[in-house]
């Protein structure tokens, strides 16, 4: 948890503050104060970033983001409102949770090619182009690089992701 560290001293059977506890849960922030009997002790709280982008409910991954799955600060300026949109349309690489904030690095184009799918395999050169079938090493969205296995040779060649289940095959 991120948060900040206060001390609390008190004399023999002064009350003070014993207990903040902050939890992050689906529902939103839940905050809990007890109040006790304290000689002298230590109070640990956690500090909540404002302007963070959450999840709205648990996505898997693979799952394309809608406006729908993202949650903004009720105070949300027009840079975290475009922020927002910028995410719309990507697709998830590792699953986020409700309510944590939905990092851009978790996040990439919608995967057109799927690992151990059937993919067309594209070369071109000057006015030349070969076309061949090959299984994908990797997943990847429209511009990743991805390798893909030749079918016909078991060459393991690199390519960039063109289309739908195509790879356009670089020297």
């Amino acid at each position: 948890m991120r948060g900040f560290r206060c001390r609390v001293r008190a004399g023999a059977g002064a009350l003070a503050l014993a207990a903040l506890a902050v939890l992050q849960s689906g529902a939103g922030i839940r905050a809990g104060i007890g109040a006790g009997e304290v000689r002298a002790g230590e109070v640990q709280a956690g500090a909540i970033r404002t302007g963070e982008i959450r999840a709205a409910r648990t996505l898997p991954p693979g799952t394309v983001i809608a406006a729908a799955d993202l949650v903004l600060p009720q105070q949300a300026g027009a840079d975290l409102r475009a922020r927002a949109e910028a995410l719309v349309g990507l697709e998830t690489r590792q699953a986020v949770y409700a309510g944590r904030p939905v990092d851009r690095a978790d996040l990439g184009p919608p995967v057109l090619v799927r690992r151990n799918s059937l993919v067309a395999m594209i070369f071109r050169e000057g006015g030349l182009g070969i076309r061949s079938e090959g299984r994908a090493l990797d997943s990847g969205g429209q511009g990743e690089t991805v390798r893909v296995m030749n079918l016909v040779s078991h060459r393991t060649v690199s390519g960039e992701v063109i289309a739908a289940a195509t790879v356009e095959v670089r020297r």
